[in-house]
């Protein structure tokens, strides 16, 4: 599909799920964590301040786009995201951590297309992509690491993260 990128098993790091999963917790009856580990400001928590910077970097080199911005969802109990598009930002890159999940993508209004992406993998979405697609998260538990560029930044790779 024009504009999305998998790249399987970009990472391999056994500690970066250890180290994510002390950033958050679930709200009572909750199935889903999020928020922003890095930007605007924000420097990266203690737990990702060896990670982070090493990412982004490797990132930079796997899409020839310098991201700016880290997010995570964590998501459990086989919830994950109905339809949607993240019009605030431009390009995006996920980096799956822990269980397979599916990915599903769709031109806007169009038939969608199905995508495992398991631990490790690194999902890229150019620039201009969710403005003309959509995208969900489905079937089983995931956690996630969300590395995405706003709009009005300028924009093969394996992490070298061992």
């Amino acid at each position: 599909m024009f504009g999305l990128a998998v790249h399987p098993g970009w990472t391999d790091e056994p500690d970066l799920l250890q180290a994510l999963r002390t950033l958050f917790t679930y709200d009572p009856g909750e199935n889903r964590a999020t928020g922003y580990l890095y930007g605007d400001g924000k420097d990266w928590p203690d737990a990702l301040a060896a990670f982070g910077p090493v990412l982004l970097d490797d990132l930079e080199r796997t899409t020839g786009v310098r991201y700016t911005h880290a997010a995570f969802q964590a998501y459990r109990d086989g919830v994950g995201c109905e339809w949607h598009t993240d019009t605030p930002f431009d390009a995006q890159a996920v980096l799956s951590q822990g269980v397979t999940r599916t990915f599903g993508v769709r031109p806007l209004g169009g038939e969608p297309s199905w995508i495992w992406v398991a631990h490790g993998d690194l999902v890229v979405m150019a620039s201009g992509w969710s403005q003309a697609s959509g995208y969900r998260w489905s079937s089983g538990p995931r956690r996630g690491v969300e590395h995405a560029r706003r709009a009005d930044h300028d924009g093969p790779g394996r992490s070298r993260l061992r």
